[in-house]
């Protein structure tokens, strides 16, 4: 419910959702389940949207820590993985922090690469992403990269898996792309 408040465009109010169900799994030291880690990735979506990039940044990482922790053992272990990273990845494109966007954006797609995943929708967004980030930075590969990210988008319909990127983030980066002279 949570996301799709997000979605809706009212962050808080996903925000107070999130806090009633975490702040019991805090006081029973219960938030770092898969469950708890999936709410308080959407909690940090909440801050993503509302452009509190550090308490973002902040949960996302440690959520990170945590991963590797748990051996990623299910396939939603690497949802959440893949979550974590696209937001993290999100934050710094935002930011402008290109080298850092690059290195997160290529830790999502290492992520889609272990399930499997590495050549639909969202790994064709994730190049996408990857490319506008090279092309701020002047490096060369971005066009190749891009093309490759378009065809990967093609393959599949556009399913809205993880909230606000496919939607928005979708929408921002090809926006970027086109003010950048690539269509």
């Amino acid at each position: 419910m949570a996301d799709l408040y997000c979605e809706l465009g009212q962050p808080a109010d996903a925000e107070k959702l999130l806090q009633q169900e975490l702040n019991p799994m805090r006081e029973n030291r219960t938030q770092n389940s898969p469950t708890g880690r999936r709410l308080q990735v959407s909690l940090a979506e909440t801050y993503l949207q509302r452009s509190m990039y550090a308490e973002a940044a902040s949960l996302l990482t440690d959520l990170q820590r945590e991963l590797p922790s748990s051996g990623f053992p299910d396939y939603k272990a690497h949802v959440n993985s893949f979550h974590t990273w696209v937001s993290l990845a999100r934050i710094s494109h935002r930011k402008s922090e290109w080298v850092e966007a690059i290195s997160c954006w290529r830790h999502a797609l290492r992520v889609l690469d272990r399930i499997k995943l590495n050549a639909g929708f969202n790994a064709g967004l994730v190049r996408c992403s990857i490319a506008h980030a090279l092309m701020m930075t002047g490096e060369v590969g971005s066009k190749d990269l891009l093309q490759e990210g378009r065809a990967n988008i093609a393959s599949e319909p556009r399913v809205f898996w993880i909230p606000l990127f496919n939607s928005q983030w979708h929408d921002l980066i090809f926006d970027l792309l086109k003010k950048a002279g690539v269509d």
